[in-house]
């Protein structure tokens, strides 16, 4: 079986397409710049690679608007180095750390339980260099993917020629007027792209890169080199990685498959109850002998765009006579069946809609919160239970519901399937693992 994509934080970003795609036009340079903007890159690029070390404790901070007002959510983003071989990266759920001798890897990641407590050890090679950091294609994914992608340090002091559009004379880059940054006076460039505008804060003194600011429309994402520092000695502790004594030691890192997200696939529904606006009740006695679609949901966007979803399959299911659908308002009484109604009349859903006073979403199917979207058979056994947004969630529901009514007992498959996945796994980590 092959690797599995691991999973990622959303807002995939890759840093080096958009600062080589050049674009758009230049504001005025400022006058009294002692540097020119080319002269700015070009000392910045020759410090960190000329540098015989270096390290920052740097963070990628995204800043963004919800209803609750501003988030600021910040992640590790920090190298150091020390020629030839010896490095240490801290960037988003991945550590990488060498000491000269030995390299070790591994992936933070709760799901998975730190991909099962594996770490990667391996031999130093004999030099750092960007080929030698993607020694591994589930490690680089995670590098990669983060919302700043690889970590820019890297190619600054790695790459024999980083970023050689850099170079190239062109109308999109800009010199900005000096700012402070702390402690430090900073020449600012701005480099544009067809996706928007970076801006490098450069430190004056030290060419060392300050700040970077990333093109993410609504979303502001920047890069905080704190303490970047070129050319003085890194201590030999921060090139080592404290190993578990349960780490599971390995060549190179396995994806698990991801849990099942319920226990309850194939088994009977417990007795419930869920209350229509008009009365009466919609229970597991009620619903035997035909298929039902059960969404859990509230005011929030993502229940929206999983009602619209849902609806869709409705309009091409409600002529078949053996098919219920029902959204279940999560949060019991604090909305009024005339409000509830214009909800839905305004997110252009028209399902039939129930009231789960008593959490019995909780109680009888472990639903975590809303959205959430079950399917019960005739006989009242789970066949799917899905958990906040999905884009392919349309098309599954349309399948599921066609398999059912061919006669498919589709969780025993599925069930079956990750059993499978499960003993893939095993077998893939065991000829990956070493000895401790």
């Amino acid at each position: 079986m092959g690797q599995q994509k691991p999973r990622q934080i959303c807002l995939v970003f890759l840093f080096s397409w958009a600062v080589l795609a050049i674009g758009g036009c230049a504001d005025p340079q400022p006058a009294g710049n002692a540097r020119s903007v080319d002269e700015v890159l070009k000392q910045m690029l020759a410090a960190y690679r000329g540098a015989t070390s270096y390290e920052d404790q740097g963070t990628i901070q995204i800043r963004y608007r919800t209803r609750q007002g501003e988030q600021l959510d910040r992640a590790a983003y920090s190298v150091k180095f020390q020629r030839p071989n010896q490095i240490r990266i801290d960037a988003y759920q991945v550590t990488i750390a060498c000491d000269g001798d030995t390299l070790q890897a591994r992936v933070s990641d709760e799901p998975s339980a730190d991909l099962d407590g594996q770490m990667i050890v391996c031999d130093a090679p004999p030099a750092i260099n960007p080929d030698a950091l993607r020694f591994d294609q589930v490690l680089s994914s995670y590098l990669e993917g983060g919302v700043g992608g690889e970590p820019i340090q890297i190619g600054l002091l790695l790459d024999d020629a980083p970023f050689e559009e850099l170079f190239a004379e062109s109308d999109s880059r800009t010199l900005m007027m000096p700012a402070q940054l702390g402690d430090r006076q900073c020449d600012r460039v701005r480099i544009d792209s067809p996706g928007g505008s970076f801006v490098f804060w450069i430190d004056q003194q030290q060419n060392a890169l300050r700040r970077l600011e990333y093109p993410m429309g609504d979303v502001n994402v920047t890069a905080e080199f704190a303490g970047a520092t070129l050319n003085q000695p890194v201590g030999t502790a921060a090139f080592t990685l404290d190993r578990s004594p349960h780490a599971r030691l390995v060549q190179q890192l396995v994806v698990p498959p991801q849990p099942l997200p319920t226990n309850l696939y194939g088994e009977q529904a417990a007795p419930f109850e869920l209350e229509p606006s008009d009365g009466g009740t919609v229970s597991t006695e009620a619903l035997r002998g035909k298929l039902a679609v059960l969404v859990w949901f509230n005011r929030f966007d993502v229940c929206q765009q999983t009602l619209r979803q849902v609806q869709s399959v409705y309009d091409s299911f409600k002529s078949n006579g053996n098919v219920r659908f029902y959204a279940v308002w999560a949060e019991g009484n604090n909305i009024s069946d005339t409000a509830l109604s214009e909800l839905l009349n305004r997110w252009s859903v028209t399902l039939s809609v129930v009231r789960d006073n008593q959490a019995q979403g909780q109680q009888v199917f472990n639903i975590p919160g809303a959205p959430t979207i079950i399917v019960l058979d005739s006989d009242s056994r789970l066949q799917m239970f899905g958990v906040g947004w999905n884009p392919d969630l349309e098309q599954q529901l349309s399948r599921i519901l066609e398999r059912l009514g061919e006669g498919e007992d589709v969780a025993t498959q599925l069930v079956q399937q990750h059993r499978t996945e499960v003993a893939a796994y095993e077998q893939a980590v065991t000829a990956a693992t070493i000895e401790n």
